[in-house]
């Protein structure tokens, strides 16, 4: 069963890349008509540039509050208006505001942080308040000294508070030589490591959604696996200095292999480019650097018709369905009926199931929760290639489906011995003979979340003797990831206790597995136990790669339909493009730090009640440990019968 079913796609014309955005950085915007035609000339989007005269220090001039002048005299003849403090960017009245509020970044800084620490912030709340005037959308913060994280968080914590619309890039050097220098009696002993000093501030900050690293691309790289952490943090703006890129034969500007591969991964993320240093040195100035990032990414970002389908779900929370408790909508069937990969899958696994079977008989087949058909169809298309006979019956609860079904029975032309139609429930139906063959896709993004076990454990009265289950067994997987991203998404629905109880359907994008995906529960079909028990308890360890905060758990599965034909979502064996189902994630409430090479436990629990089935789950490690989330099902089950939740 299909996933992906709250939001409608938007597929972009074919081979169509994603839009990049690339800024520009520029010394002075005092002219900027000027500036603007020239980063227009050279193929950018935006400028960046200071929100005070970098060459006027900003502390002095709010040392005190300054004089207010007295109104100049009306002068026609002076269009410009002069503001209090004269250090400001300050546009001309000739200016169109939109230049502003659509083509610029505004820089904070310069900044000294040996001035009192009451100068600083209203140096520093000036010229955010002068960005908020000017309508920039987000505005670009100087790095945080590692010594002074803590009161730097608490100034932009302050003003985050009372801003609405802009957003906050904080400079984030990837590699920082503050951090073999740091003083063993100051605070820069704990955050002198980058991804430590973005992690101790958006801490600070309370995980403000408006806060986002601008990672600064140094020329020298930390190690894969701290790069990899980064790719989960909610990066939004990547800046690439002159002195990282080096220069082809021609001169021309290119980046090394190891620079390529993670600026690949931002426009994978959608994050924005900004070139800063100077571009005069270059062969082809500003626009070679424009070109070579605009080509690099047509090349290195390989966007295919899955990614199309998958771009407008990417981090969007979806409640997993609830089949047995809900019927279906005709645009929840119809998504999932457009996955190519699935249904040749399963027909193959037909057709394969059907070759170890006798040619000289009627086979019945019985679809389990049948739908509009698409597996009807599969299973027929099997039955020919074969040279198997078939008589299949198509079990629906849900009576809208049938309605279709039965359409497309007249449209079709199939007689009874051909295709019955059967309005029922699959666990209480008595049929008039036993089945050979029992397909059914009723697997959701965790293998067992629609509650596939208890309705093929149900059915499978249905099943002759040494009958076959497609699928045959699935065993889903869970993986420990960072995503601030999907953690403020969860946030954003409320900060209640059930929000982060709740396991949701997302297609993963901005987030990193901590460790790789280890198996939870496996099921089997059909099911021999006696008595039959769908409750599981896991607990797997994970060994973390590097520093990183733990914001939740991925959920994926790899089902068996037929001997060697899979379906899988798990990253390391994924059924290429197939779109039919999207991974679970499970939030944690509180995120949790953890250090480089530290080792967690994840404890699962699959619970079953006479009305519902639910999950609950927890993180221990010497660390720090997790409440167990989601006890008794208080916030979250999936219902075992109509209307049952």
């Amino acid at each position: 069963m299909s996933a992906t079913s709250s939001r409608p796609s938007t597929l972009a014309p074919a081979n169509e890349h994603p839009p990049l955005y690339l800024g520009l950085e520029h010394t002075h915007l005092d002219d900027l008509q000027y500036a603007l035609l020239n980063m227009r000339r050279a193929d950018f989007d935006y400028l960046t540039g200071p929100l005070c005269d970098p060459e006027r220090p900003s502390a002095p001039w709010l040392a005190t509050d300054p004089p207010q002048p007295s109104p100049p005299p009306i002068d026609d003849s002076t269009p410009d208006i002069q503001p209090v403090h004269e250090n400001l960017a300050v546009p001309s009245m000739l200016d169109n505001t939109s230049n502003w509020s659509n083509n610029v970044v505004g820089e904070v800084g310069p900044l000294d942080w040996s001035a009192p620490l009451k100068d600083l912030e209203q140096t520093i709340v000036a010229q955010t308040q002068w960005a908020a005037h000017l309508s920039l959308p987000s505005i670009l913060f100087p790095v945080p000294p590692a010594e002074h994280v803590t009161n730097y968080a608490q100034i932009v914590n302050a003003i985050i508070q009372k801003t609405v619309s802009s957003q906050f890039w904080i400079r984030i050097p990837l590699c920082d030589s503050e951090s073999a220098t740091a003083h063993p009696e100051t605070e820069a002993v704990f955050t002198a490591d980058p991804w430590q000093r973005w992690n101790t501030l958006r801490v600070l900050c309370g995980h403000a959604r408006a806060l986002s690293p601008a990672v600064i691309i140094t020329p020298d790289l930390p190690s894969k696996e701290v790069l990899d952490v980064w790719t989960g943090e909610p990066i939004r703006c990547g800046i690439l200095p002159v002195e990282s890129f080096t220069t082809d034969r021609k001169g021309r500007p290119t980046l090394s292999a190891a620079h390529r591969n993670f600026v690949t991964e931002l426009f994978r993320l959608r994050a924005q480019l900004i070139i800063s240093g100077d571009t005069s040195k270059t062969q082809g100035g500003a626009a070679a650097f424009s070109y070579y990032l605009r080509t690099l990414q047509v090349q290195s970002l390989h966007f295919t018709r899955k990614d199309q389908f998958e771009e407008p779900y990417y981090d969007y929370l979806q409640s997993p369905l609830q089949p047995l408790a809900d019927n279906l909508e005709c645009q929840t069937y119809e998504t999932f009926e457009k996955d190519p990969v699935k249904y040749r899958q399963y027909e193959q696994a037909v057709f394969e199931a059907l070759c170890d079977r006798p040619e000289d008989k009627v086979h019945v087949l019985m679809v389990l929760g049948a739908g509009r058909g698409p597996l009807v169809l599969s299973s027929l298309r099997a039955g020919r290639r074969s040279n198997r006979k078939l008589r299949v019956f198509a079990v629906e609860k849900n009576p809208n489906a049938v309605i279709i079904l039965k359409n497309l029975k007249r449209r079709l032309c199939w007689t009874d011995e051909q295709v019955s139609i059967v309005d029922s429930d699959m666990r209480s139906w008595k049929a008039p003979v036993k089945a050979d063959i029992i397909v059914s896709e009723l697997l959701g993004s965790f293998g067992d979340n629609e509650l596939s076990p208890e309705c093929l454990d149900g059915a499978q009265h249905l099943l002759a003797p040494g009958g076959i289950s497609i699928p045959s067994s699935y065993t889903n997987q869970i993986a420990p990831i960072t995503s601030e991203k999907l953690w403020n998404e969860v946030r954003a629905f409320g900060s209640q206790r059930k929000h982060f109880e709740t396991d949701y359907v997302v297609m993963l994008h901005n987030m990193q597995e901590l460790a790789p995906a280890q198996n939870c529960f496996t099921f089997v079909h059909p099911n021999l136990e006696e008595p039959i028990d769908n409750t599981r308890y896991v607990c797997r360890t994970f060994k973390v790669k590097s520093a990183a905060l733990l914001h939740g758990v991925a959920g994926y599965f790899d089902a068996t339909l037929y001997k060697k034909v899979h379906v899988s979502i798990n990253p390391a064996t994924f059924s290429a493009g197939m779109i039919s189902w999207f991974p679970l994630l499970f939030p944690i409430q509180t995120p949790l730090f953890l250090p480089t090479g530290a080792i967690i436990q994840l404890h699962f629990w699959r619970r079953v009640s006479s009305t519902k089935v639910w999950y609950e789950w927890c993180v221990t490690s010497e660390h720090g440990s997790t409440p167990i989330h989601n006890v008794n099902g208080r916030s979250h089950g999936i219902g075992l019968h109509l209307d049952s939740k």
